[in-house]
């Protein structure tokens, strides 16, 4: 509300400060912080126990209700089934495969402990979202950053997951906005603890697995981000480790392609310099590189340097002002937009033009690898 509006409400319905001047947006931005605050800590304690180490981390509370499922063949999503179980699958695994997993998930049998099931995801590799379905029970995870997001809500007695946020709540049924996340949101760009902007509908967060049986329905934490967990250690070794680690990523990246093409958005920065310097460094024999945005710029110019010493292919894509506000009022980026949207972050909309643009000329074929620096 505007400073001194007399009524005025926030978003939860408290009055905002009256008072005007330097004392006001202080107070202000000391109230927003305090709320934050208070809205990470639960997350934060949680994650802080150093007895949780090895363990699985306590979840949402459970509830008894029957799991119906909103998810079908489209945007990478596919189906794998094995005698009575179903797994439905979205990514790619690190030495490992759905159908292995699902072999694994079926042998648990009906009425296997939620333990037995979840140790199947502490050791997955890679970036995935899936939701298993055998008899009498629903195994639901995203991986160790939620790279692919999975969406559940309660309603009428049943508890619904969806690959989409957007159909969730249409399926389910008008929902009122949370008042904490929408400052968050608003604050940020992000809501906190697996919640959305809708009260609710919520989300699992990077390392989280919803789990449904007999007893009832509750997500659990298998993987927990601590970085206030210091190595102490001299900067040589550190450097040395990160070195190794790094590599270990691409690596990984390599092996996962399998001579599939890797299409990287070269700014000329240090980043991307680094994506495309590691994959040259392990031989990787198809790497394409573009950069977009005003003509002559000096950092297209840097990438087409970096990409003709490497001797990779490299494409500019200009963009201008009428052409892109054409583009975003399209309806390419409206479906984006509508797809994307997951209630819970904003999405990145940067490359899409780009990338429209060399999908329709040829030059970046369906099945590449597009790796962001």
């Amino acid at each position: 509300p505007a400073r001194g509006a007399r009524g005025a409400r926030a978003l939860d319905g408290s009055r905002p400060i009256a008072c005007a001047g330097p004392l006001s947006r202080f107070a202000r931005r000391k109230r927003l912080a305090d709320r934050l605050a208070k809205l990470a800590k639960p997350v934060v304690m949680a994650q802080q126990n150093p007895s949780d180490a090895g363990h699985l981390l306590a979840g949402r509370s459970a509830t008894q209700s029957p799991v119906r499922l909103l998810v079908r063949e489209t945007a990478g999503w596919r189906r794998v089934a094995n005698g009575g179980t179903t797994l439905w699958f979205k990514g790619s695994l690190n030495s490992d495969s759905p159908e292995r997993l699902l072999s694994r998930l079926t042998a648990r049998g009906a009425g296997a402990d939620p333990e037995d099931l979840l140790s199947e995801i502490s050791g997955l590799d890679g970036h995935f979202a899936f939701i298993a379905e055998g008899e009498g029970w629903v195994l639901a995870a995203v991986d160790r950053i939620r790279s692919i997001p999975l969406f559940f809500a309660g309603r009428s007695g049943e508890t619904v997951i969806s690959v989409g946020a957007p159909v969730l709540r249409d399926e389910i049924g008008p929902l009122s906005v949370d008042p904490d996340q929408a400052l968050a949101f608003a604050a940020s760009g992000f809501t906190f603890s697996g919640r959305t902007l809708y009260s609710g509908l919520d989300e699992l967060a990077a390392g989280e697995a919803l789990i449904a049986g007999p007893k009832g329905m509750a997500t659990r934490r298998y993987h927990a981000y601590r970085p206030w967990q210091v190595s102490h250690r001299p900067d040589s070794a550190l450097k040395s480790d990160l070195a190794a680690r790094t590599l270990t990523v691409f690596e990984k990246l390599v092996a996962s392609a399998d001579d599939r093409p890797i299409v990287v958005p070269l700014s000329g920065g240090l980043d991307s310099r680094l994506v495309v310097a590691a994959l040259h460094h392990l031989g990787h024999r198809d790497v394409r590189c573009f950069s977009y945005g005003w003509p002559r710029n000096h950092e297209a110019a840097a990438a087409s340097e970096v990409a003709e010493r490497l001797g990779y292919p490299w494409i500019f894509i200009p963009h201008g002002m009428s052409q892109q506000a054409s583009f975003f009022a399209g309806e390419t980026a409206r479906r984006y937009r509508t797809e994307t949207d997951s209630f819970a972050a904003l999405p990145f909309p940067q490359d899409l033009y780009a990338i429209t643009q060399l999908r329709e000329t040829g030059w970046l074929p369906a099945d590449a690898i597009v790796v962001n620096g």
